[in-house]
């Protein structure tokens, strides 16, 4: 897969703010941008459009990040998993990368650059994941 071609990025945060951000800083780069409020919105974009990219937030009311992402991982493998958070507490780490296999984990505040170079692997690993 070339990663200069556009791939689907779904965001999940209840944090309006950080969703716009997010989008606003992605405008420009290779990827198709969906964003989801919440865990439920985003298991129901998964159905219908399955993105290569899932970046979800850890602290969400009604369902966690690490809840939603070992879902992801049990019903989607093939989707890269990404957690951000302003939170870096060792045992939600732990969970991230025991239970949802995360493949990064990215601090908020992010930097924009290191922000795209994860996501730059994370599409280079969903292309080893499909083949």
């Amino acid at each position: 897969m070339n990663v200069s071609e556009p791939y689907t990025l779904l965001l999940v945060d209840d944090d309006a703010a950080v969703l716009a951000s997010l989008k606003r800083q992605l405008r420009k780069e290779p990827f198709v941008v969906e964003s989801a409020p919440n865990a439920a919105e985003a298991i129901a974009l998964l159905e219908s459009s399955q993105p290569m990219i899932v970046m979800s937030d850890h602290k969400m009311p009604e369902r966690d990040g690490v809840s939603l992402l070992t879902e992801i991982k049990n019903r989607w493998p093939s989707v890269v998993r990404i957690m951000i958070s302003g939170f870096t507490d060792m045992d939600i780490l732990v969970g991230a990368i025991n239970e949802a296999e995360i493949f990064r984990f990215i601090p908020k505040p992010w930097e924009k650059d290191h922000l795209i170079g994860i996501l730059m692997e994370a599409a280079a690993k969903y292309g080893e994941n499909i083949s």
